[in-house]
């Protein structure tokens, strides 16, 4: 016992000494983390701000998506009550919703040109029609003579 004695005092002092020397490993290691830790709160504030600013741009860009062409279409409705047959209509060629609803607002453009034609055909053709009836009276009126 009394020649282990001095071995073991030895080896309890070398391990001793790798325990400091981890613990002061440990402590250079833990104060390069909480540096390099600290910065996470701005590195988060960083990303919760341009997380916040790309969803604003996609709402904006979907808003704007569905917004913009109901407008178009609405000016385009207004316009066609308000006797405007030559308004172009945007949104036409869309194959959705938006699309559908432009291309029967198209329809219905295409429905009052024709109507608009067909009247103006009329109006131009009543006096003929009126003078044609007329020459027509007359020439009863000269065969009933004889």
């Amino acid at each position: 016992m009394q020649k282990a004695r001095p071995y073991f005092v030895e080896w309890l002092a070398a391990i001793n000494r790798f325990i400091d020397y981890q613990e002061t490993q440990n402590k250079t290691i833990g104060a390069d983390v909480s540096e390099a830790a600290g910065s996470f709160p701005y590195l988060q504030m960083i990303g919760l701000g341009s997380a916040l600013v790309l969803a604003a741009l996609s709402i904006w860009a979907v808003i704007a998506s569905v917004t913009v062409p109901l407008n178009a279409i609405a000016k385009a409705i207004g316009s066609l009550a308000h006797g405007n047959v030559d308004v172009l209509i945007y949104s036409e060629g869309r194959s959705d919703e938006i699309g559908a609803m432009a291309s029967t607002v198209a329809i219905f453009r295409d429905k009052v040109r024709e109507r608009s034609r067909l009247e103006e055909e009329a109006s131009a053709n009543r006096p003929m029609s009126e003078q044609e009836r007329m020459e027509r009276e007359k020439r009863r009126a000269v065969q009933s003579d004889f």
